[in-house]
């Protein structure tokens, strides 16, 4: 099964227009800010939104098109919210069977059907509850079983784990990671958490305003981010700039000494937070990148410290990672005026 999409929709003052194209059995992940035009690209696939323009085929059949919109009911699409909407009058297992009773299954083969998705998810034992007695969590995993036990051709998820409570989120989504694995159809997963995209997904495609600024494997995005939004997500430092010698590249930040770029013209180069250096006094030696700097503001998780700079001329944002009793031995603290440092070897860079 495959799905070829391009979605054109207006929603207010933003355009929507995101292509898609995703292979048999694969999970693509759609990341972006709020309004971005996330969700309504999922409308979309699902049949809750017209196309403006565009094209919605699955396995070669045209779902939408000009001139042309199947309802949800004609669809063979699977939908989970964030708020799992489960019928709360039917118990887990009648919630489950309720897709293939309403496309005609006998009773007890609806069941069976139900207790074997129930069974995959980890939930088999509570069929008999109904709702109000679940957890979230649960009944997280017990809408995705209704989702699946249609046979779907299209899954759509749209922040599948984000009202889940963080201490039972990592569980939940090992889950979930073991079910897409099983399940052969096309995936479309929209987040804003990159761990759930990371985990998930096969492919990443990020949006903002409507459309879409990069999109590729997880390995490639992480190691190649070409949009701020996109370095913020994968927790990287990313400046635009250009070189002329191959080796260093003006950026808002300052000159950049890279290992090497072997490029000229228009460049990125990113370096990851942990790979920023904080000295009271300005560095001698081997540290080629160094920029005045002070503290915007510290942040405490666990034992690493989320310093955030305004470095160089310009105050140019920066991010750094230090331990926790770098912060003490430092003193570090928003106003505090410092260094901050890069090695050109921690570099990466490359063509825009």
């Amino acid at each position: 099964m495959t799905l070829d999409a391009r979605i054109l929709v207006d929603r207010g003052a933003v355009t929507v227009d995101v292509p898609l194209a995703v292979a048999d059995g694969s999970v693509v992940a759609v990341l972006g800010p709020n309004g971005a035009g996330k969700t309504t690209a999922l409308h979309a696939l699902a049949g809750l939104v017209h196309l403006r323009d565009g094209h919605v085929r699955v396995d070669g059949q045209t779902w939408a098109g000009p001139g042309l919109h199947l309802d949800p009911a004609q669809r063979a699409v699977g939908l989970l919210a964030a708020d799992h909407l489960l019928f709360p009058h039917l118990t887990a297992r009648d919630n489950v069977a309720f897709g293939p009773r309403s496309r005609g299954a006998p009773r007890r083969d609806a069941a069976a059907r139900a207790e074997r998705e129930l069974d995959a998810l980890g939930v088999a034992d509570l069929a008999g509850r109904r709702p109000e007695a679940l957890s979230h969590g649960q009944a997280q995993r017990v809408a995705l079983a209704r989702a699946l036990a249609t046979d779907p051709r299209l899954l759509l998820l749209d922040e599948p784990l984000s009202a889940l409570d963080p201490a039972v989120r990592p569980h939940i989504r090992a889950t979930l990671a073991a079910r897409l694995r099983a399940y052969d159809g096309v995936t479309v997963l929209v987040t804003h958490d990159p761990l759930d995209a990371l985990t998930l997904a096969d492919h990443l495609v990020f949006v903002e305003d409507g459309t879409v600024v990069q999109e590729g494997t997880p390995a490639d995005v992480v190691e190649r981010p070409r949009d701020p939004y996109v370095a913020h997500v994968v927790g990287l430092n990313l400046y635009p700039g250009t070189t002329t010698d191959g080796e260093t590249v003006a950026t808002p930040l300052g000159p950049v000494v890279t290992a090497g770029l072997g490029h000229r013209g228009r460049s990125w180069v990113a370096f990851a937070p942990s790979a920023v250096a904080l000295y009271p006094d300005e560095p001698h030696g081997s540290t080629r990148n160094v920029w005045r700097a002070r503290i915007a503001t510290v942040e405490l998780v666990g034992q690493t410290a989320r310093i955030r700079l305004l470095a160089g001329v310009d105050d140019v944002p920066l991010l750094a990672e230090v331990t926790a009793g770098s912060v003490a031995a430092l003193r570090l603290h928003p106003g505090t005026a410092l260094w901050a440092g890069v090695k050109a070897t921690e570099v990466s860079a490359y063509p825009s």
